[in-house]
């Protein structure tokens, strides 16, 4: 009878044993589940990595091929249209700036280029009338101006797909800025969003 019980006993044990190297193997399995998802969800983020690296390249390419084209062009007569307001362009009078809803004399400038990669936008409806900014902690407004000072320059800064920002050379981070408050206004304000943003349109 004592080896009897003895018996069971080993068997029980044996038993316990087997359920646990079963329970060990099924964690084992899953642990290792675990790993090749994890495996595969990295091969995915890298894979999404590389694609937009890839993407920021050709957007480098485009941008720096759209920067060649407008500098290769210059003087050229170009018209500056808003991203956010459709088509509405930069307008400039004898006495101000304003929006127009399309393209004439009066919303055409001639883009003259300056040492270091500044321009220049020049009437072509007035004689020696420029585009000018003015800027202050408060805010800042665009105006005309019958030189051409360092007021009178700005910097073109590249975005993707074609749009641009434009940045008085002497207020360095703020940007012309087009927008809507009641009409349309044009001002110059700080930080580059949609509002700030343009397109170079070539006219001629």
């Amino acid at each position: 009878m004592a080896d009897e019980a003895s018996v069971q006993a080993l068997q029980t044990k044996l038993t316990i044993a087997e359920d646990s190297l079963q329970t060990k193997q099924i964690l084992i399995n899953e642990l290792q589940d675990h790993i090749k998802d994890l495996e595969r969800q990295q091969e995915k983020y890298e894979q999404r990595v590389q694609g937009e690296k890839r993407q920021l390249e050709l957007d480098l390419a485009t941008i720096k091929s759209e920067h060649e084209k407008c500098c290769n062009l210059m003087p050229a007569h170009v018209a500056i249209k808003s991203v956010n307001l459709g088509e509405k362009y930069l307008q400039m009078r004898n006495d101000r700036v304003q929006v127009a809803k399309s393209i004439g004399t009066l919303e055409t400038f001639e883009l003259l280029r300056h040492p270091n990669g500044m321009v220049s936008f020049k009437s072509t409806a007035f004689p020696n009338l420029y585009l000018s900014a003015e800027a202050s902690k408060a805010g800042g407004s665009v105006t005309c101006s019958n030189t051409c000072g360092s007021r009178e320059k700005f910097w073109i800064n590249w975005a993707n797909n074609a749009r641009v920002g434009i940045e008085p050379v002497d207020f360095k981070g703020r940007f012309l800025m087009m927008y809507k408050d009641g009409f349309d206004k044009v001002s110059v304000q700080g930080g580059k969003g949609s509002w700030e943003l343009f397109y170079i349109v070539l006219v001629r």
